[in-house]
Order: structure tokens, then sequence, then C-alpha cells
């Protein structure tokens, strides 16, 4: 935006966010931008009184919301699931029409989940989808034509799906808030031409014991059973109660300028640096201004990044810690590529996935990366159809995904030198040497092979992973896992933690703030 605005003409800006974030508004304003917040609930215009909201559109209705006290345990919401499938036929049966939603935490949850409720909602003539980061475009097309959809994403729920029952899992305040957003949006949906009304709205909610216990238990219970509550009221009582996550908020000044120094590096190459001489100055200002650092300090930081990557990997060029800082999305050095058996499409087979996900949940088999480029070229063919291929150029290595587990299977990172003094060092770096330790796979030695040689941008603490977890309030999909070195190879529980790819720079700014306010990273 930044670059935007200083090298072209003004431009307007618009986000639409169900969670504003202040931080990023106070510095759009340190910018000079001028910012018109769309806020109801803060200008006190989120009216539940049908007079005063005549010609409004309804954009929420009445929700009948269970609460589901569980364990939080890795298969307690699926085992659950399983045990009162009864509910979800009971919906169909009382409600013709309905169409419900199933959002999981675990994309292995759901498609262990998939073919129970298709075989349990067949004979009914009711059909079932899944929409997942592992689902094809096929897959996920086809799920918004079903009457039942178990997946791990909102995007399409709620919108181009609309439903009238949801079952969902959540990690925090802000993902609990987000997908009972979900429900309760339209009054039905059009089939054949005619409109089908949904006759109510209801929703469980699958959650951690400590929850319900602090929203209803006590003298002091924040909400009562058979309640009825207003939604900016009841966002705010799971807002206070629920797991917070951490904000993050040192992130602008320790890496934000990162990108902002590449840009401005760019505005002054010769090919155009006359048509901008003025334009990159102005933007070099703002940038050291909204990130409140300057671009020689972060220019001097990714040079020693880059000189000690030199040394590393004896490559002339490279600078991964600066790569990562600048990925708009991010690109993980443990990006896989997958061949999907499971997958009916033909040309939806061709995904990436992240190791550890592999690790845990997939029953695969290790290809070689001439042999699947060589599939994908000969099916692209085959089914005139193209298949994009470019996203799997930096991919770690490549198999074929056979199943999913039944059960999680555990495993660990290794280093085979003393971890201490990589811990004491407080700062993000590339590590070589890291291997995976997992007695159950067979594969383990291959993929430890293309593993080892590998510079990971790493971020290790002296912890372990569920302390680091806890301590620092971190999101539940956060790319952190337990490691152990020479010294402790054998012990049941990794006494290290190592955080990968941009999940490293949101550690070390978690390390940087504390620290740098005097108390330990461990003062939260």
């Amino acid at each position: 935006m930044l670059l935007i605005r200083y090298t072209n003409r003004r431009k307007k800006f618009l986000f639409l966010s169900a969670t504003p974030n202040r931080q990023l508004i106070e510095r759009l304003e340190k910018a000079g931008f001028r910012c018109q917040q769309i806020n109801p609930t803060e200008e006190n215009k989120y009216t539940f009184d049908p007079p005063l909201a005549q010609g409004w559109r309804q954009v929420s209705r009445t929700i009948s919301l269970t609460f589901i006290s569980l364990e939080p345990t890795v298969k307690s919401s699926e085992t659950w699931l399983r045990d009162n499938s009864h509910l979800i036929l009971a919906q169909f049966q009382q409600y013709p029409g309905s169409k419900v939603a199933i959002i999981l935490n675990s994309i292995a949850a759901v498609k262990r989940l998939t073919p129970f409720f298709r075989e349990l909602l067949q004979p009914l003539g009711l059909t079932v989808g899944e929409n997942t980061g592992l689902s094809g475009k096929t897959e996920k097309d086809r799920s918004l034509a079903t009457d039942l959809v178990i997946g791990t994403s909102t995007i399409d729920v709620g919108v181009d799906f609309k439903i009238n029952q949801l079952i969902f899992e959540s990690s925090d305040a802000g993902s609990f808030i987000q997908r009972l957003g979900r429900l309760g949006r339209h009054d039905g949906y059009e089939k054949d031409g005619k409109l089908i009304k949904f006759a109510r709205f209801s929703a469980f909610a699958l959650v951690p014991n400590f929850l319900v216990e602090r929203l209803f238990g006590g003298e002091t219970a924040a909400l009562e059973v058979n309640g009825i509550y207003d939604r900016p009221f009841f966002h705010n009582k799971i807002n206070e109660l629920y797991r917070q996550i951490n904000d993050f908020q040192g992130y602008y000044r320790r890496w934000g300028a990162v990108q902002s120094l590449l840009l401005y590096s760019k505005l002054g190459d010769r090919t155009i640096q006359l048509q901008y001489a003025q334009s990159r100055e102005k933007f070099r200002e703002v940038c050291e201004q909204v990130f409140d650092t300057k671009l020689t300090s972060v220019a001097a930081h990714t040079k020693r990044w880059a000189e000690d990557w030199r040394q590393m990997s004896g490559n002339k060029g490279g600078n991964p810690i600066a790569e990562d800082a600048c990925s708009f999305r991010g690109a993980s050095a443990l990006q896989c590529g997958l061949y999907d058996l499971t997958e009916e499409n033909e040309v939806d087979r061709f995904k990436t996935y992240d190791l550890p996900g592999i690790l845990g949940n997939l029953e695969i088999e290790m290809w070689t990366d001439t042999a699947f480029m060589r599939s994908l070229k000969e099916t692209a063919a085959r089914t005139a159809q193209p298949i994009p291929k470019g996203r799997f150029a930096r991919c770690l290595a490549f198999m074929k995904l056979h199943s999913y587990r039944e059960e999680k299977l555990n495993w660990k990172f290794t280093y085979s030198d003393d971890l201490q003094p990589i811990a004491d060092a407080w700062k993000v770096q590339v590590l070589k040497g890291v291997e995976i330790w997992q007695p159950g796979n067979r594969w383990v030695g291959e993929i430890n092979k293309l593993l080892k040689n590998r510079g990971l941008v790493c971020y290790v603490i002296h912890r372990p992973v569920s302390e680091v977890r806890m301590r620092l309030r971190l999101p539940m999909h956060f790319q952190i896992y337990p490691i152990s070195d020479r010294n402790s190879v054998h012990d049941a529980t990794a006494p290290y933690s190592i955080a990968i790819a941009q999940s490293v720079l949101l550690l070390d700014t978690l390390a940087y703030w504390f620290r740098s306010k005097g108390g330990e990273i461990w003062v939260v």
C-alpha cells in the first residue's frame, strides 16, 4: 500500500474484516492514510429491534447453540461425532431440506469421517462432500451441492454453501466466533428454481471442558443455560474466557521493514531510478516512520544473514532469512509434492503439503521428483487440462499418498550435535543437519537423506513444545515442533522446540519484544 501510494496516483483501499486490527489502523494513520471504519458495534448500530431495522438487510438469524464439553484430546471431537451421529440424522428427518456443515481442526479427521457419514446418510438419499486444504477443486466444487459438508475450511461455508446447522471445533476465541458466524446468514437456498426455506438454525460447539466451566460454572457464571443473548454480548464473553492467541505486536518493528527494504532497493534499479527518484525517498521516509526503524539498519542485518548463509552453505547467492521475511504467503522449506491416490479426479491428484502433517497423519510411499513431474505432464496432456507445476519447484520430497492413518503417529526432529549454543543465541538462524526420528516410518531414511542437507530457517528454544505453546499463546497451526539433540535423543519428551518458516519470524518477535522490555520471554 505504501509503495502504491508513493509511486502511483492516489487510490482508495477497502478492507473486509470481521475483526479490524487496531495496530494496523494506527500504522495506516501514521502513514497519512485517512481511515474510515465501519464498525456497527462501536457506533451502537448493532440493532435487534425490528422497528429500528426497517429497510435494513438482515445478516444474522437467531441460533440455538449447544456447548459440548470435551476433554482436550486429539480425537475427542471425532469420537463424539461418531457416537452422536444420530443427531445429524434427526436434523435431516425433522427438517427436510436442511444443509449441515461440520468444521474440524484436523484434515485427517475429516478424511476419516467423510466415508463414515456417506455410508450413514446414503440410505436417506443424502450426499456428503468434503472441503479441506487437501481436497481437489472438483471435490470442493461438488461439495457445494451436497447435503452435508465436512471440512477444515470456512471459505465456502455460509456463503456458497448455505447452512442451517453447524457442528464445529475451535482453538481460540477468534476461530470460535469466526466459525459460528457462518451460520444464520440466509433464510434458505434455491433448488430447481424454488426457494427452500430453513425452519430453524442450530449449532453444536465442540469445545474443551475448561471453557464450559468458565462460561457456566459457579455463582458468577458468565452465561446461563437456556439464556438468550445478543451477539455483541456473547462475543465479548467468548473473548474474555476462551483462549486468546498472541497479537505479535512487535512484528512491525522487528520484521515489517525487511520487505520494504527490498522494494526500496528495486526502486533504485538503473532502468527506473530516474523515474522514481523522488518517490523512492518519500517511500523510504514513510517506511522508517511506520515501522519505527532505519532501512540502513535493516540492510546491515540482511547483509549479515547473507554472509552467514554463504559460510554455511558454500553458495555464493541466496539469503533464506530475508526470503522468508519478504514472502507474502510464506514458502515452507518442508513442503512436499503429493500424488494423492485417494483423489477421484486425476487432475486434482497433484498437491503440496508440509512434511510435519505428512509424518503424523498420512500413509505414503516415496517417489522421485522425475517420476512425479513425468506423471504430471502425462496427465495434463492426456486430460487436456493444465496443471500448474511452479508450486513444486522447491519441494523437499515427492510422495504418493495412499491413505490417512486411523491414529496419529508420533515423531520429532533430531540434531546430531549440541543444541544448547543454538538455543542460547536467541535469534533466527539457518540450521543444517536436522533429521526426523520416527521408528514406525519405513521411509524415514529416504526423507532424512533429503532433509539433513537442507538449510532450515529456524528458531530454537530450550523448552518443550507444550510449554512454549501455552506460555506464548501460540495459534493452533503455528509451525513449532519438538526437537532433540545428541544429549536428549532418547528422552521421552524432547527438551527443545524448533519453529520453521514464517513462524520463525513471529517467534523471534515475541522473544525480542519481551526481552527488550527487561523481562524474560516467559513473562506473558
